[in-house]
């Protein structure tokens, strides 16, 4: 998993390199593990009462393309999280602008 990890981190950083910094400097944690839901199970996810921590499947997420999208995918979920922590309510109005 550390080789799919570090080869997806390093995807990003070609990629779009701009939006990928910006979002991964939401991230503090990457944990591999299975995650479910009482209705299905995640190829990856984010819960915003954990800020930073993305979960990721082992099963699910077997190579560094999909990884890297499932990074990215999450950590704009976990930089929304910590613009709405920062600014309530006011987050409806900063995406309309």
């Amino acid at each position: 998993m550390r080789t799919i990890t570090e080869e997806a981190i390093k995807l990003l950083g070609e990629l779009p390199p701009h939006t990928t910094q910006s979002a991964l400097e939401h991230v503090s944690i990457l944990a591999w593990a299975e995650v479910y839901t009482n209705e299905a199970r995640m190829e990856s996810g984010t819960v915003r009462t954990i800020p930073g921590m993305i979960f990721l499947s082992p099963d699910d997420i077997t190579t560094p393309w999909q990884a890297a999208e499932a990074i990215l995918h999450e950590a704009v979920h976990l930089k929304l999280f910590d613009l709405y922590l920062t600014s309530g309510d006011s987050i409806v109005q900063l995406l309309r602008n």
